[in-house]
């Protein structure tokens, strides 16, 4: 029972809740099938160049409210963190942005949570450092990212985790 099932009905209920995921198997395919798509692509540096081309590495999700969107963004999140999709990479790495969450209404967030995935693949990310620490320093002169990382949510705890690992508990960025 989740905290607004228990303040709506008291914790003595003669019933119990259960959540259910169905009736979404289309969905579950299309993005199965959209993200094979993707990985069969060949990905030269001329290609990856041309900022002209269409986006092909950003999937959307859109409808009228309650209809189960954020569950099945998290459901399909869920597949390929838990390694459960059998073309994916198994060093691939999740961003979710539900942009229903109040914390993702910030393009600071999403930067953010963007790097936070990147970080779990072990890898440097110089080029997208750099650029966000430029970003940063403009956007709030003289803050350091590292400790306002550090009074922030979950997104913030998972970023800087990765930043003070990378820089050493240094207050900057790599």
């Amino acid at each position: 029972m989740d905290l607004d099932q228990f303040f709506r009905l008291g914790s003595e209920v003669p019933f119990e809740a259960n959540r259910v995921f169905t009736n979404r198997e289309a969905y579950i395919r299309a993005f199965h099938q959209r993200l094979a798509d993707h990985l069969a692509l060949e990905w030269s540096v001329e290609r990856l160049m041309d900022f002209q081309r269409p986006v092909r590495n950003v999937m959307a999700l859109s409808g009228e409210g309650g209809i189960g969107k954020s569950t099945l963004i998290r459901h399909l999140a869920g597949f390929a963190q838990d390694h459960e999709l059998d073309d994916l990479p198994k060093n691939c790495s999740v961003a979710l942005v539900d942009f229903a969450d109040l914390s993702s209404q910030s393009l600071e967030a999403v930067l953010l949570r963007v790097r936070a995935a990147l970080g779990q693949l072990g890898r440097t990310w110089p080029a997208f450092d750099i650029a966000l620490s430029a970003y940063w320093e403009r956007k709030h002169p003289g803050e350091s990212l590292v400790r306002f990382l550090g009074r922030s949510s979950s997104v913030g705890s998972a970023a800087a985790a990765d930043y003070q690992r990378r820089a050493g508990d240094r207050d900057y960025l790599p």
